[in-house]
């Protein structure tokens, strides 16, 4: 993680926090990789228990991210056994390590289906 905010290699796209590019990580070399670049998206989803999750998609992953876009926003499964199911990558869990601290200080949940709306609204007003 100290990687990617050193040598600015995690960049969010947009005003609403929900897409990020990041460079890719070696894991043999541990480092960075200076030229290759990953996608990480992330939505908000009702999980069985009605309780929200962030729920991440990464372009390293055709397989994840093409079930979790087709996902409406309530699933049939905890939150547990669909991670278990379907695993995250090193990808979403740097960007969600680094989004936590981001959400907490703008209170921003993922059951606040209004949360693009209050990030953009935040930083106009900054």
């Amino acid at each position: 993680m100290q990687q990617l905010l050193l040598y600015k290699g995690f960049t969010p796209i947009g005003n609403y926090f929900d897409k990020f590019v990041l460079k890719d990580y070696d894991l043999d070399e541990r480092q960075l990789q200076a030229n290759k670049f990953v996608f990480v998206h992330r939505s908000s989803k009702s999980f069985q228990g009605s309780s929200f999750h962030w729920c991440f998609t990464c372009s390293c992953n055709n397989t994840r991210s093409s079930l979790v876009n087709a996902l409406s926003w309530s699933v049939d499964i905890s939150h547990d056994a669909f991670l278990q199911r379907y695993p995250r990558c090193i990808h979403i869990d740097a960007v969600s390590f680094l989004m936590e601290r981001y959400d907490s200080r703008e209170d921003l949940q993922p059951e606040d289906h209004s949360y693009s709306l209050h990030c953009y609204q935040s930083q106009v007003c900054e």
